[in-house]
């Protein structure tokens, strides 16, 4: 290999590698932007979530102390406020209650492990994007010198370098 061939391949595995490694390092820059945006995305996510959850929460609690209320007029007109049929309703629309805010709480669980799920998988993703710069230098660098051995070759063939 003549000296002008050694020049043109190390001419383009330099510009190969480096052409490489800046796609990477814009390759890796991209995909961190997009896994800020996934991970401000689920905590938004996760905050609506839970602002409704404490909404449907409060409408429980406001929903049994209406029940209850309406059980100790009825009751108390009736004269029977002190009864046992009335502690029971009162007991009952208590239970209640407080069943409807577990299985709020417990579909609170659920939104938000769907919501870890789902950006867990995005970011998952985006990992799969990246790319290590050093490594694509090393493989443009490569495949550089291979182009450049050709391109020699050809202008060898050619006569515009001397064999």
């Amino acid at each position: 290999m003549g000296a002008e061939s050694f020049i043109i391949m190390a001419a383009m595995s330099a510009a190969s590698a480096g052409m490489s490694v800046a796609a990477a390092q814009a390759q890796n820059k991209a995909a961190e932007s997009s896994a800020r945006v996934a991970l401000r995305n689920r905590m938004e996510k996760a905050k609506r979530a839970q602002q409704a959850a404490a909404l449907e929460t409060q409408k429980t609690i406001n929903e049994a102390q209406l029940v209850e209320g309406r059980i100790r007029v009825a009751t108390s007109e009736m004269g029977t406020a002190s009864s046992q049929t009335a502690v029971a309703l009162q007991r009952q629309a208590t239970s209640d209650a407080w069943t409807n805010i577990d299985i709020n709480q417990q579909n609170l669980a659920g939104s938000l492990a769907g919501i870890r799920s789902g950006a867990a998988g995005r970011l998952a993703a985006i990992q799969s994007q990246t790319a290590s710069p050093l490594l694509e230098g090393f493989k443009g660098g490569i495949s550089g010198a291979m182009s450049g051995m050709q391109l020699a070759k050809g202008a060898k063939d050619a006569g515009w370098i001397p064999k």
